[in-house]
């Protein structure tokens, strides 16, 4: 299949904090991700692109201050941030994964309950899924994967931009896990 799966009797390879493992369907474990030179060439393009509009957007509505607030109306399907002077700018979101620190465990927002989260909302990781399919890029494709939080930036940034969503953002959910977010454009409220 892609290389990656061990023959019979041997042990599966272990995951050190490096590089992006995928759940094997046939036999439960991780195995490394195969070496897709088109792949990284797609992660380095978002990487470079979203990185730069998301520092841009930042600068501009003020995010970057530690003393604004990030709120999630999901009825509504948005992000709200709140500026220190009390300022507030909006955007829609798309929730693309969540990730847990200490397993590195991540699941793709396209796998996630819709009680977790509405389809309107997933729209980036459903178009992540969609290229992952036509490309024949299995780290798009499978639902569980380990990584660490460098590369879960990285299929961040590679979802928000197969969407056209200029930023990324990231929220602790709870205690383990962390949630990670495409955003619109910010307006602000008129």
């Amino acid at each position: 299949m892609f290389g990656w799966f061990k023959r019979s009797g041997q042990k599966p390879e272990v995951y050190e904090g490096e590089g992006i493992f995928l759940k094997c369907p046939d036999c439960d474990n991780y195995h490394r991700s195969p070496d897709i030179p088109s792949f990284d060439a797609a992660i380095r393009l978002a990487c470079e692109t979203v990185g730069a509009t998301t520092q841009k957007s930042y600068s501009e509505y003020n995010c970057l201050s530690s003393d604004g607030r990030w709120d999630m109306l999901p009825e509504e399907g948005i992000f709200c941030f709140t500026n220190s002077d009390g300022r507030r700018c909006f955007a829609d979101f798309s929730l693309v994964g969540s990730w847990i620190e200490a397993t590195h465990s991540w699941m793709w927002g396209w796998n996630l309950p819709d009680t977790h989260i509405t389809p309107a909302n997933r729209k980036a990781s459903d178009l992540a899924r969609a290229k992952g399919e036509a490309e024949g890029w299995p780290c798009l494709t499978t639902p569980s994967l380990l990584l660490n939080a460098d590369e879960a930036w990285h299929l961040t940034d590679l979802a928000a931009f197969l969407a056209g969503y200029p930023m990324v953002y990231r929220a602790k959910v709870n205690e383990k896990a962390w949630a990670y977010f495409a955003i619109d454009q910010l307006a602000w409220e008129t």
